[in-house]
């Protein structure tokens, strides 16, 4: 399936060369580049329901030592589970954690 749908393959996309992301937002113009750099900025996405109806997903990148996005954390579930005052508490979690797996894997604190 196409990186332009779900919030794991959003947030592989986005960090791609730009001629990569080009070419398969030409293929599926389902999100654009000021989504992409949106996502950059704030350093997560949600889908919902774009893989699947009822379906909700947060994501963020996991970096390397060298700063390079090479996995992306995500939490998926029904959409009812999301819904309500708890939904940025997920998305908080889902940062943090990325974070977390980031500096494990050499990313400085400092040099997010």
């Amino acid at each position: 399936q196409l990186l332009t749908r779900g919030a794991a393959g959003r947030i592989l996309l986005a960090y791609l060369p730009e001629e990569k992301r080009a070419e398969l937002l030409r293929q599926d113009p389902f999100t654009t580049e000021e989504a992409l750099a949106d996502l950059r900025r704030g350093g997560y996405t949600v889908s919902l329901g774009e893989r699947e109806e009822g379906v909700t997903s947060i994501a963020a990148p996991i970096q390397n030592a060298r700063r390079e996005v090479i996995a992306a954390l995500s939490m998926s579930g029904p959409s009812v589970r999301f819904e309500g005052p708890g939904f940025d508490d997920k998305i908080a979690k889902v940062r943090r954690h990325a974070a977390l797996i980031s500096e494990a894997l050499g990313r400085r604190e400092q040099d997010r």
